[in-house]
């Protein structure tokens, strides 16, 4: 089996290549082929792995998942609506009541609710 070029070229999945090219650079930057060959070559092939599109779309589905980073992300996008509820709530046609209701039950949700409604197990109350 192959190495995950991502790995080789230290970088997260992604399907951009701009930023591949620039961690194909980087790398190359600490690995030029004078110094150590082997590492050049490594760091070519898994950057040669990455620039056919189809090549590039099969290694980031085979690439494992940062589940810290994919945490974050979800955190982030759920903090920033949970934010903005207020400012809507306030233009809403509905009571303030149940909308202030809405917005305290939604706050104290934690990931394990949503993973427990979509598996069919108990979630938040």
């Amino acid at each position: 089996m192959t190495e995950d070029p991502y790995l080789v070229l230290a970088l997260a999945p992604t399907l951009d290549a701009a930023k591949i090219k620039r961690a194909y650079f980087a790398a190359i930057a600490k690995s030029p082929p004078h110094v150590d060959a082997s590492a050049f070559r490594r760091v070519r092939q898994a950057f040669e792995a990455l620039l056919d599109d189809d090549a590039r779309v099969l290694a980031f589905l085979r690439a494992p998942i940062d589940e810290r980073a994919a945490l974050a992300a979800f955190e982030a996008c759920w903090a920033e609506r949970l934010d903005a509820a207020p400012r809507e709530a306030a233009s809403s046609t509905e009571s303030p009541d149940t909308v202030r209701r809405f917005i305290d039950r939604i706050a104290r949700l934690e990931l394990a609710d949503f993973v427990g409604a979509a598996d069919g197990s108990s979630g938040a109350q």
